[in-house]
């Protein structure tokens, strides 16, 4: 399940205080197991991100000729909006956004090895 935190929070286990603890930055979405996700919404540390569902396709007539594609339209400049998203330690390093808490402990632990 989708979810965008609205606090930075950190997982109290046994990692926390480490460089494999798990942390929840402000304003980012992380995919968690729906009992987590529902655990963090409760606590109002996150909102649900609803997540649109793929378009079906149109069904092609007999005899219609495909038309050709629409050109995409050039990206507006956000840039002044978004902060600059931190460098990662290491190049090898997965975007934190599409990482897993289990993936980014798994991570960091190999590179404390």
């Amino acid at each position: 399940m989708l979810v965008k935190f609205k606090e930075a929070r950190v997982v109290q286990d046994e990692h926390a205080g480490t460089p494999q603890e798990t942390r929840f930055e402000i304003g980012r979405e992380y995919d968690l197991p729906t009992a987590s996700a529902q655990r963090w919404i409760n606590r109002g540390a996150a909102d649900a991100v609803a997540v649109a569902a793929p378009a079906p396709k149109a069904k092609k007539v007999e005899g219609e000729v495909d038309a050709p594609a629409a050109s995409p339209a050039p990206p507006s400049d956000t840039s002044a909006d978004v902060p600059p998203a931190a460098e990662p330690a290491t190049s090898a390093a997965p975007a934190a956004d599409t990482e897993t808490p289990r993936q980014r402990r798994a991570r960091l632990a190999k590179l404390a090895e």
